[in-house]
């Protein structure tokens, strides 16, 4: 059981580095991702059992600690990618992305078309008109000004 750990926090961390590289593939990325802390818990469960089972016996408990130990280790990059790359492929594919051909700008002041050959271009907007830029604006207003002293003769 002991080596079985270790060889799940192997491929827990083997699913955490494929999960990264197949992100972009729909679910395959998402179960690789989810797989890594899975399977390094399901490590940390196996090499929890072994090292009690051993020690009940009186034997070592050596490999069974490195079972712990590099399923922990390997735990932690596992959740980072099911937290990071997992969730983003989830959520990218299922939903729904509709492409379009044309997109169309806007910063939200009308502009004029261009003038044909033969026309006058359109008078240029002043400041204040509506669709032009700000001009200066005033200054701020001051605050009050200290209170004068009463006097009272």
């Amino acid at each position: 059981m002991a080596l079985a750990s270790i060889l799940l926090s192997v491929l827990s961390f083997g699913c955490a580095a494929v999960g990264v590289v197949t992100t972009p593939v729909p679910r395959l990325g998402t179960a690789f991702s989810f797989a890594a802390p899975l399977l390094a818990l399901l490590g940390v469960t196996l090499a929890g059992i072994a090292m009690s089972r051993r020690k009940r016996q009186g034997e070592r408990t050596d490999v069974a600690r490195a079972g712990v130990i590099l399923n922990v280790i390997a735990f932690v990059p596992g959740m980072l990618v099911a937290l990071t790359c997992g969730v983003c492929n989830a959520v990218v594919s299922s939903g729904n992305m509709h492409m379009q051909r044309q997109v169309q700008w806007s910063n939200g002041s009308a502009q004029a078309p261009l003038p044909d050959a033969g026309q006058q271009p359109p008078p240029q907007a002043g400041p204040g008109t509506p669709g032009s830029a700000p001009g200066a604006l005033p200054p701020p207003p001051l605050p009050p000004g200290p209170a004068a002293p009463a006097t009272g003769h």
